[in-house]
């Protein structure tokens, strides 16, 4: 409930000190305290967080990563004890350059919904060009729907038979 209240804080504090970047910048380029719109990409951790560019805000927000909502891509590092094999290990490059590639790319990226992930990081439904990141991603077989109703993480789940499965 904490991490709720200091988040809301936080987006409240950057729509406010938006508002000179925004009188400089289209209209349609605003941040409210559901949204930061227009931002730039910086770099990517791997398939589904990224670390953004956002302009007008402070920088202790400007420096958090973004995770995608909705979607789940192999991790280039495994948390757990077992040791991914090659199949992952290549899967999850391939969804690191993808993304990559679709967000250095962009003409325009919107974070929508914006809420709170676990390790620090926002949670925002991503816009590309008016498309969803997170369908593109399952779309190129780089990732699978992640709901919050599973229990279970997809990365405990062997990734190589989920996107084999997926392709079909």
């Amino acid at each position: 409930m904490k991490f709720i209240f200091l988040f809301s804080l936080l987006i409240t504090a950057c729509v406010h000190s938006s508002q000179v970047v925004q009188q400089q910048q289209d209209e349609s380029c605003y941040h409210d305290q559901t949204s930061f719109r227009c931002v730039g990409y910086v770099s990517n951790y791997d398939g589904d967080t990224f670390k953004p560019l956002i302009a007008g805000v402070p920088d202790f927000i400007s420096r958090l990563n973004v995770r995608v909502r909705g979607v789940d891509t192999p991790e280039m590092r495994n948390r757990k004890k077992h040791k991914r094999g090659p199949c992952e290990r290549a899967l999850s490059k391939r969804a690191k350059e993808f993304t990559r590639s679709v967000l250095s790319n962009a003409r325009r990226i919107d974070l929508l919904n914006l809420g709170w992930a676990q390790y620090s990081r926002i949670e925002a439904d991503v816009l590309v060009d008016g498309s969803d990141l997170a369908h593109l991603l399952v779309l190129n077989h780089m990732g699978v729907h992640k709901h919050r109703s599973h229990k279970k993480k997809t990365r405990d789940k062997k990734w190589c038979e989920l996107l084999r499965f997926s392709q079909k």
